[in-house]
């Protein structure tokens, strides 16, 4: 995502399935055609057997210092749940997985080892710097989940089932659509200086700021200590190396409502410790890229080397075509679910198959 908090969409690529083979496929052209000299890639997603295959492979592009491979909380919870179906041990995995110090993350898996040992070893297997924010030494920038991924699926999902030249079409004017909005919303925000989304939540976290305690304990080199006037918790604070004890700053490039308090003890404008990322000058430029429409193919200045024929395997049998994708969140809708019978009113069929159908015909 952007500095904005907005989806950023970066490559699509067409696959007959979801092998090892096509996710390294499109790791490749990733790194080569978007990204080729960019280091510390975070790649978030699930589990899945294929894309882990792939990002371990030394042929992917990915594999570390240039790249990060770290796994959606969301998907870990469904599938902690899946095996340890209680309310309790839900919460305090999600707070093991999201929250920003080791001494809570910690303090978290305690209590499940003393709800479950087995549901601490499900969790304990898997490695701390893959799932919890904690342990991630800041390289997710904040990012949970992959759900700001699922937010594109489901624009696109109504798309797959069309040809694929109707459907590279979609996507294209959509992605230009998503340019054009943005693009106007940078140009019209040039005074504000920082985005739209960093802003409130400075605002919010300067609001807190107000009711902490600062001691100072080297002033040139910017080493402070925070009491803080709720929890009466210490943090302490280095601006020289932009790091305070919550973690908040160093993971999401923002100073959190600690630093604040001890940049005001100083009479310094605490704008200057935000990152370079959540400025609306890289906000216009993110988006700078212009689309150019494509025209009808009948002004194409281009002649077909070869003569294209359809491979007798791949024709479409009769009827409609058995869906292959792995179903995610956003084709579960909930209009899907809430759908009733017209007839009898119960979920679970429709008015076709409905067991009371004869009866309702007679009734009428």
């Amino acid at each position: 995502n952007d500095g904005n908090n907005q989806v950023l969409p970066l490559a699509f690529s067409f696959c007959e399935g979801e092998p090892k083979e096509a996710w390294l496929w499109f790791l490749r052209h990733l790194r080569r055609e978007v990204m080729p000299n960019r280091m510390g890639v975070c790649i978030i997603s699930d589990r899945h057997p294929s894309i882990k295959a792939a990002m371990r492979d030394r042929y992917s592009g990915f594999q570390s210092p240039a790249g990060h491979h770290r796994y959606c909380l969301e998907h870990i919870k469904k599938n902690f749940i899946k095996y340890h179906p209680n309310e309790q041990l839900k919460n305090l995995m999600w707070l093991a997985g999201s929250c920003h110090q080791r001494r809570k993350h910690d303090r978290a898996m305690e209590e499940i080892k003393e709800i479950s040992e087995t549901a601490w070893k499900y969790l304990d297997k898997i490695p701390k710097r893959r799932w919890t924010m904690a342990y991630d030494n800041k390289k997710r920038w904040g990012m949970r989940t992959t759900n700001i991924s699922e937010c594109i699926n489901s624009v696109l999902k109504n798309a797959r089932s069309v040809p694929i030249t109707a459907c590279v079409q979609f996507i294209f004017e959509r992605v230009n659509k998503y340019f054009e909005e943005r693009r106007a919303v940078a140009a019209s925000s040039f005074d504000q200086g920082w985005t739209e989304v960093v802003l409130k939540q400075l605002d919010a976290w300067r609001l807190h700021s107000g009711g902490h305690t600062v001691t100072s304990y080297d002033r040139s080199t910017g080493i402070f200590q925070v009491l803080t006037h709720h929890k009466l918790t210490t943090q302490t604070i280095n601006l020289t190396a932009r790091t305070c004890d919550c973690g908040k700053w160093e993971m999401y490039g923002y100073p959190c409502s600690h630093v604040m308090a001890a940049v005001q003890s100083m009479n310094m404008d605490w704008r200057t410790y935000i990152d370079n990322f959540y400025t609306i000058e890289t906000l216009a430029r993110l988006w700078s890229p212009r689309f150019y429409p494509v025209k009808h193919k009948d002004y194409w200045d281009y002649t077909p080397r070869y003569e294209l024929l359809p491979d007798p395997l791949m024709i479409r049998k009769r009827g409609r075509p058995e869906s292959t994708r792995r179903r995610s969140d956003a084709d579960i809708t909930s209009a899907s679910l809430g759908k009733k019978c017209r007839l009898c009113n119960q979920p679970g069929h429709d008015r076709r198959t409905c067991p009371d159908k004869d009866r309702a015909g007679t009734s009428r």
